[in-house]
């Protein structure tokens, strides 16, 4: 933000920009989370009690193992 506003514009413009910049995008990202956590459980919900097992194990090994290998490459 600092950069996309001219020199001479006083630093209190700018951090107020960059704070409403802030908030705006994250506003932004909380509604698509409240969202995508909504359609998510829906999804989970309507699962048999063994396929919602095999997508949680399936998740945690994949977890693991992305972990795994972030330490490796670390």
């Amino acid at each position: 933000m600092y950069r996309l506003l001219p020199a001479s514009s006083g630093v209190g413009v700018a951090w107020l920009c960059a704070v409403a910049a802030a908030i705006i995008v994250s506003v932004g990202f909380g509604m698509l989370d409240v969202k995508m956590y909504r359609y998510l459980k829906n999804a989970v919900d309507v699962l048999s009690e063994e396929r919602r097992r095999r997508t949680v194990n399936i998740y945690a090994g994949a977890f693991i193992v992305a972990s795994l290998i972030g330490v490796v490459i670390t």
